[in-house]
């Protein structure tokens, strides 16, 4: 339910946030009881159930493993999580996996080689003392953050604490799932069972079972229009239209994380195409914190005053970011349409995957 990323050490990384070495013992504790309980043997990773924290924020766990790929746990963070969560269970063959990692909200734990781990993790065992058995399948707990837009981190000790409390709770849970293996038939699809307390007897006619609908999605904030009076919205609006061209715009993230000095993130590129000849007329990069829609509009009035007209349409095919263009696109009197694809933006990308492959092929070469 879930991507695995290839998280290694791809760049200079940043101090993690500190937990406490204590803390990371407990957890290691529950992760292997969890792994050595293999609640994945008769759990599918549809069977999803709730943890709320402390602070009322709901995690929905899901159980990874009976797809036999990857092995472990996924909490998926509030309302994000469960609207990607119930996304991934209905979808089909056709599901475009490949901006999936991009989109996570989650706190997760993989069993697998040591040779997954980044250094930090690795140096942390060794503090720990930690050695598997000889021999031991999936021996080792990768665990991790995510958020939307940032690459795969280090967690929080708040996330760390939740990640604690659910483990050995839903080790109990498919336990009395395993003893009731058609329990969550009885149950609507959007009803989940909400996971024991430490302390609490668990029973199946005890069991809280809760209604969870399937959140909306967020409405874009639209960036503010641009004052009538704004000299490159005067200019731009005094530019004749060319009747045969139009203008694509696209954000894309980009395949490589960076980061100043804070959590690594994805950056945002913000791309402007003449739809007539493919030309990229303008690109920039963005933080994960920046308004990509109030930049791309800025980017957009600077690329009328060098090309000199205002297009037949302005193209989109990002939902969000369609909304946040559509202030300027009513100011320029120019319709904004929103569409499947933009031809200019796919090759640009095919482009990009291209060259980075063989970046990383001339890498692997140069390192042996």
């Amino acid at each position: 339910m879930t991507a695995k990323a290839d998280w290694g050490d791809p760049m200079p990384q940043p101090t993690p946030s500190p937990v406490p070495l204590d803390l990371w013992r407990d957890l290691l504790a529950a992760m292997i009881a969890y792994r050595r309980a293999e609640p994945w043997l008769w759990m599918g990773d549809a069977a999803a159930s709730v943890y709320v924290d402390e602070n009322g924020q709901p995690w929905f766990a899901c159980v990874l493993g009976a797809g036999r790929q990857v092995y472990g746990l996924c909490l998926y963070r509030g309302a994000n999580g469960l609207r990607l969560f119930r996304e991934l269970c209905e979808s089909g063959g056709e599901y475009d996996f490949s901006q999936l990692s991009l989109r996570q909200d989650a706190v997760t734990v993989w069993f697998g080689p040591k040779s997954d781990l980044d250094t930090v993790q690795i140096e942390r065992y060794r503090a720990l003392s930690y050695v598997p058995r000889r021999g031991e399948r999936l021996a080792w707990p990768d665990v991790r953050s995510l958020r939307p837009g940032y690459f795969p981190w280090h967690p929080e000790e708040s996330e760390v604490r939740v990640l604690l409390a659910a483990l050995p709770a839903v080790v109990r849970l498919a336990s009395l799932v395993r003893q009731h293996p058609g329990c969550y038939d009885e149950h609507d699809e959007c009803e989940l069972p909400t996971l024991p307390a430490h302390d609490a007897s668990v029973a199946i006619d005890t069991l809280e079972w809760r209604l969870w609908p399937t959140p909306q999605e967020p409405e874009p904030l639209a960036p503010a229009a641009f004052s009538d009076q704004d000299r490159s919205l005067l200019q731009a609006k005094g530019l004749p239209v060319a009747s045969g061209v139009d203008v694509e715009i696209d954000v894309i993230f980009m395949p490589e994380p960076v980061s100043d000095g804070e959590r690594p993130y994805y950056p945002r590129c913000i791309l402007i195409f003449r739809g007539d000849n493919g030309v990229c007329c303008a690109m920039r990069l963005v933080k994960a914190a920046e308004d990509s829609g109030r930049i791309a509009s800025e980017m957009l009035l600077a690329v009328l005053a060098e090309i000199r007209f205002r297009p037949r349409r302005l193209l989109a095919c990002r939902r969000d970011f369609a909304v946040q263009l559509t202030p300027l696109a009513r100011q320029l009197g120019t319709p904004l349409k929103l569409v499947p694809r933009l031809a200019s933006s796919m090759e640009f990308q095919e482009g990009l995957a291209a060259h980075m492959t063989r970046g990383s092929m001339r890498s692997r070469s140069a390192n042996g």
